[in-house]
């Protein structure tokens, strides 16, 4: 599928900011049209997360409640104190 294809299916969403044409990725649209960019962009994601708290700048905090719901949460820090 080429890029043009992938705006007409509404995987990329374009937008004008400070009159320059940028493009978003609707993740719902890329899960169903285009699950490759939809993994890509949760590995991009996942990865960028995984930096910033190795370099300090998020904590990151995770509770398992009794019926098995997990919750995360991220505390975004100063580098090596937190705000």
């Amino acid at each position: 599928m080429d890029f043009d294809e992938l705006v007409d299916l509404g995987v990329y969403e374009h937008m004008d900011v400070n009159g320059e044409l940028m493009y978003t990725v609707n993740m719902q649209k890329a899960k169903e049209h285009a699950p490759e960019i939809y993994y890509a962009e949760l590995d991009a994601v996942d990865t960028a997360i995984l930096e910033a708290i190795e370099a300090g700048y998020l904590e990151l905090d995770f509770a398992i409640e009794p019926e098995g719901n997990m919750f995360t949460s991220y505390l975004v820090t100063k580098k090596g104190s937190m705000v």
